[in-house]
């Protein structure tokens, strides 16, 4: 963020208009919580933006036209961009247009967040650093024949089934994880997999790690201040899954062994020096007892961030301001969390075609016997 606008916070003169990306249920959340900070929000209604998908051709061209009218919007006064939880949220072409158009983007420097954004070589720089993981191979794979050289080396007679498949662009989103337990349901998935890669995170890019079962995911919330400083907060389990999406999470995680805690915390930080991140963000591990290994991260808010800010106490967005300058964070709000829970759950339903596993519009329905 400009010196310009960490003046404006300083000195609690907030004349900027604000504009949150992203599905509406979250955003409305995030919007509620900038204009306690004093932020105008920008009226969707009245604006219409219709933001671009990643596989949509000419995405950024589509892109930069949506923030060049948010830009007039403003007839002159400073403009903030949240990405909310969009899937831009995490690319750096985003971060790089808003330098261009002069709109503050509240997220991390381009640095560590084009580092986010492609996964695999945020695994690569993991294991640089001496960091745990599962990955298979650190070249990206894109056809049936790379991904069976791996899981069927000609020199052994073993296979290294079951993998999994992850999205280098994409991740821990619907769609870009794929199990794989037989060489047979790899030829029938990976055609129709790779097309879904393309259409939803541009390209068909992925790589492969190792299958750990039963192991736990857990989600780890931070914030990285400009000075360096960690904070941690509640650790999420987000075990609960239906093909590989997350369906129920935990808050705290219970039952975590200490010394995978530690672990987890030790190798968190370790990487996030590493790479410079200044923000707000997660990191995901899966521990299988007293192992752990770094499986994913993400620069921008969770889909579950309202999980863990609600049992620490916190507001995430007034931490993603507090992470940009010091002087916010000084704020009483900010020495002074306020705990109203000691356990959060959440439950996330989908809806798709159960042939094909894509998402369709849906209805909830209520089928049980109505309460009073």
């Amino acid at each position: 963020m400009s010196s310009k606008a960490a003046h404006q916070i300083e000195t609690s003169q907030l004349l900027a208009y604000g504009y949150v990306m992203g599905p509406r249920a979250v955003a409305s959340r995030i919007e509620r919580d900038l204009i306690r900070e004093g932020v105008h929000i920008i009226d969707h209604s009245k604006l219409s933006l219709q933001f671009p998908s990643l596989g949509d051709t000419g995405a950024i061209e589509q892109l930069k036209v949506c923030l060049s009218l948010l830009k007039k919007k403003s007839q002159g006064a400073p403009i903030w961009l949240h990405p909310g939880i969009s899937v831009w949220g995490e690319r750096p072409e985003l971060l790089a247009l808003c330098q261009q158009l002069e709109i503050e983007m509240i997220g991390p420097p381009i640095k560590p967040m084009t580092l986010f954004s492609n996964k695999l070589n945020l695994m690569s720089e993991a294991e640089t650093l001496g960091i745990p993981q599962l990955v298979m191979s650190f070249d990206p794979v894109q056809s049936l024949r790379e991904v069976e050289n791996l899981i069927c080396p000609k020199d052994q007679t073993k296979q290294a089934l079951p993998v999994v498949l992850k999205a280098v662009h994409g991740g821990g989103r619907a769609g870009g994880i794929q199990v794989i337990h037989k060489v047979e349901q790899l030829k029938k998935i990976l055609p129709v997999w790779s097309e879904q890669l393309r259409k939803g995170f541009g390209e068909a890019l992925f790589f492969v790690e190792h299958y750990l079962q039963g192991a736990r995911q857990i989600v780890v919330p931070f914030a990285r201040f400009a000075t360096g400083e960690i904070e941690f907060y509640p650790l999420v389990d987000a075990s609960l899954q239906s093909r590989n999406r997350k369906n129920i999470e935990f808050c705290p995680a219970v039952g975590v062994d200490q010394n995978s805690e530690k672990e987890i915390h030790k190798w968190s930080e370790k990487l996030l020096d590493h790479c410079g991140f200044v923000g707000v963000g997660t990191l995901e591990f899966l521990a299988d007892g007293s192992r752990v290994y770094f499986t994913s991260g993400s620069s921008r808010l969770n889909t579950g961030f309202a999980l863990w800010e609600k049992v620490a106490g916190v507001s995430a967005v007034q931490l993603q301001l507090a992470t940009l300058f010091d002087s916010y964070r000084e704020s009483s709000v900010m020495r002074n969390p306020q705990k109203k829970y000691h356990q959060s759950l959440g439950l996330k339903i989908y809806a798709e075609d159960s042939f094909l596993q894509l998402p369709q519009p849906g209805v909830i329905k209520e089928v049980s016997d109505e309460t009073s």
